[in-house]
């Protein structure tokens, strides 16, 4: 068997040989010999290379968890994503700064998550969000860790999450980057669900959108969609209608959108004529004191909106055109 086949080469090289010479490179080359064979998809003979290093005795110490991370990518080539994961967890203190470490937990991370084991998959996005430099990644290892959070029912550790994202929302550090943190906390409010914090949210990652994120468009698809099923039909038209459907990132359907917008181009005018209707119907029935009076309000207000003169000669009899 493999067992007793032995292709790597020793290394037993005494102390002043490691300080002024350098290691023997051929062990290096099987294990990019491994790497090459699986990016062309020849994964037999790459399996073949990875069983014999894995029982070869010679394989110095020093490239053990290089082996693991080639297998790792073995397993990640081909969407084995459990066993892909088990590898590059061994394989972690290979990472040559704090930033490689962070990107390798991140998609450890996703790992663990695309194979349901969410309690391991919010431990690494946690050590993720602590390592990382990236405001960006930052912000999504803490977003992925909330959703694992709420897979499990830890309602409380949701709502420590949003209030996380919302202490980072007021930091300069992260001040270009509050259009994702608040549509991200509104996406975990609704998760609670929570649609009254949610809506403040999506407005907020509105106003301080940067126009180049496509994160006001996500917003706007919320609050036309939460305003569609709440029947607040009006707003939803102007949330709809607000959308950049031919921009690149989205994640709507148009077809959907349209066909949304063109019931609600039928339904909404209907609506506010009968909502004219029940105003001068109500207005009619008043008594002619409380009458004057209102219209006299509106009158008020109508002159104060288009920076007309007040005028207090106003009489009940007096014909009001609007």
């Amino acid at each position: 068997g493999f067992g007793s086949v032995s292709i790597a080469d020793k290394e037993n090289r005494n102390l002043l040989q490691k300080a002024f010479t350098l290691a023997p490179s051929r062990n290096e080359a099987l294990l990019w010999q491994i790497r090459t064979f699986t990016e062309q998809n020849e994964y037999a003979d790459a399996a073949g290379l990875i069983s014999i290093l894995q029982n070869d005795r010679n394989l110095p110490a020093r490239l053990k968890n290089d082996l693991e991370e080639v297998t790792s990518y073995w397993f990640f080539a081909q969407n084995n994503y459990d066993s892909s994961s088990i590898h590059l967890a061994k394989a972690l203190s290979n990472a040559e700064t704090k930033e490689d470490k962070s990107r390798r937990e991140y998609l450890l991370a996703q790992m663990y998550e695309m194979t349901g084991k969410f309690d391991d998959a919010s431990k690494y996005y946690v050590r993720a969000s602590k390592h990382t430099a990236d405001p960006v990644m930052d912000i999504y290892a803490r977003l992925s860790d909330a959703k694992m959070l709420r897979l499990n029912g830890n309602y409380t550790e949701l709502d420590n999450s949003i209030a996380s994202l919302l202490r980072m929302a007021r930091k300069d550090r992260y001040e270009a980057y509050r259009d994702i943190i608040y549509y991200s906390t509104g996406q975990l409010s609704l998760q609670k669900p929570d649609t009254t914090n949610g809506i403040v949210y999506y407005n907020k990652s509105i106003a301080y959108n940067s126009n180049t994120s496509g994160y006001r468009d996500k917003s706007y698809l919320q609050l036309a969609d939460i305003a569609f099923s709440q029947k607040r039909y009006k707003d939803a038209r102007s949330f709809y209608d607000s959308l950049n459907i031919t921009g690149k990132e989205t994640d709507f359907n148009p077809k959907t959108v349209e066909e949304r917008k063109e019931i609600l181009s039928r339904l909404v005018p209907e609506l506010l004529a009968v909502e004219r209707e029940d105003s001068l119907q109500a207005i009619a029935g008043m008594p002619p004191g409380d009458r004057d009076v209102f219209i006299k309000k509106m009158l008020k207000k109508y002159r104060k909106e288009n920076g007309l003169k007040e005028e207090d000669d106003f009489a009940g009899n007096t014909l009001i055109t609007f």
